[in-house]
């Protein structure tokens, strides 16, 4: 290499013996010092925003900018860049790559146990698919303009996000969606209207909350019943006779009959559920959320029974209600209808809200030692408005008819 300290040409061939064994030895000189002295250019090795001073890297170059934030204010030029790649060009010597080459035609050949050609032909494979690799990584970035100051990036939206509207702005990705690109109903849920869960600035927010309400959507359901008329030629797969068979003869041949019809398999599963309420229970106590079974008193344990076994029968009671109140006679309106009346309100707490109520109540059956599951039967239920329910307390039915009969 040539010195241009001593303007002498030296025996070192490579940068990192001509820096440490004639640079240090003989001019006691760093690489920086003398590339400042002979090699550095106008206006080199200070940011191109602020103008502080820039790290030197060992390759021979300073870089353009002192830290992330000038980097995220700078926009690139083609000039620029196409400046850079000539500076750089400058400096890197092309190197003889042949014995590289050679080297990884016999390590091919040696590991697959190739011909030479055939070697060659596996390299070129390859490094197409090397190039392939590159070019579709380069398609993902994109021009990206900035809707707050303007400025234009080639980049994907993460480091778009991470790099220039987190550290220039202060913003994230979900507060730059609702700005710019957001309306009423983002982030709501189709079905239910909760807060839906934020994606990205492509993607924005889901359209749905859970699996649950994705099922229970009108053009969700549609869209499966058509999908299923043309498949199977019915709403659901499991109306038509052949796939009924093909359950009935899997079941046969694994467990000898109809498995699933069976008080074993019903057993079972009874089992599995009274096992997972067991693990729940012990958790929840474990951690303080609920009170243990122990220290509950006996009329806590009876009331869990009989709100069990009304939880089975409530769905059935309000299907076969005539819509008038069991006590007063009086129509009262269904849930639905008082939600639509009375939007933004909690109507559980309105008088005339629809309840269950116990016709023998939960006191009077433990006084009397009653099955707690007979208290909780449908023939000891009734709908009554919130107001009459209250009143009536632990009253028996019967009481209570008598004393409204009165007033």
């Amino acid at each position: 290499m040539f010195c241009k300290e001593c303007c002498s040409d030296t025996k070192y061939n490579d940068k990192a013996n001509f820096v440490v064994c004639h640079l240090k030895k003989i001019h006691n000189l760093s690489f920086q010092e003398y590339y400042d002295k002979h090699e550095k250019l106008d206006n080199e090795g200070k940011c191109k925003i602020c103008g502080a001073a820039t790290k030197f890297y060992n390759d021979g170059h300073y870089s353009l900018f002192c830290s992330n934030q000038c980097l995220s204010k700078y926009t690139y030029n083609r000039s620029d860049i196409q400046d850079i790649i000539d500076k750089r060009a400058k400096k890197i010597k092309k190197h003889d790559n042949t014995k590289k080459i050679e080297t990884s035609i016999l390590k091919i050949m040696k590991r697959f146990s190739l011909s030479r050609e055939d070697a060659v032909e596996k390299i070129r494979i390859i490094n197409e698919r090397k190039r392939a690799y590159i070019e579709n990584k380069k398609e993902k970035y994109k021009k990206i303009e900035c809707k707050i100051c303007s400025q234009i990036f080639y980049s994907n939206y993460d480091n778009f996000t991470r790099c220039h509207l987190k550290i220039k702005h202060s913003i994230t990705a979900e507060d730059y969606f609702n700005q710019f690109f957001g309306d009423a109903d983002s982030g709501k849920c189709k079905q239910c209207g909760s807060k839906t869960k934020f994606v990205s600035i492509i993607l924005g927010y889901k359209p749905y909350c859970s699996h649950a309400c994705y099922s229970k959507d009108s053009s969700v359901i549609e869209k499966r019943e058509k999908t299923n008329m043309k498949l199977y030629g019915t709403k659901n797969p499991m109306m038509t006779d052949g796939i009924k068979e093909k359950v009935r003869i899997t079941c046969v041949k694994k467990y000898g009959k109809f498995y699933c019809q069976t008080d074993e398999f019903k057993q079972k599963i009874k089992e599995k559920k009274d096992d997972t309420d067991r693990k729940a229970r012990k958790t929840h106590e474990k951690n303080g959320r609920w009170i243990p079974l122990k220290k509950c008193s006996r009329f806590s344990l009876y009331r869990r029974i009989v709100i069990a076994e009304t939880r089975k029968h409530r769905k059935i009671l309000f299907e076969q209600w005539d819509g008038t109140d069991f006590y007063s006679g009086e129509s009262l309106k269904t849930k639905k209808q008082l939600v639509e009346e009375n939007p933004g309100i909690d109507v559980h707490h309105l008088k005339c809200y629809p309840t269950v109520d116990h016709k023998i109540s939960v006191l009077n059956g433990f006084l009397t030692g009653r099955d707690p599951k007979d208290i909780g039967s449908i023939d000891n239920l009734c709908i009554t408005s919130r107001s009459n329910n209250s009143s009536k307390r632990e009253r028996c039915s019967l009481e209570f008819l008598d004393e409204i009969r009165k007033i």
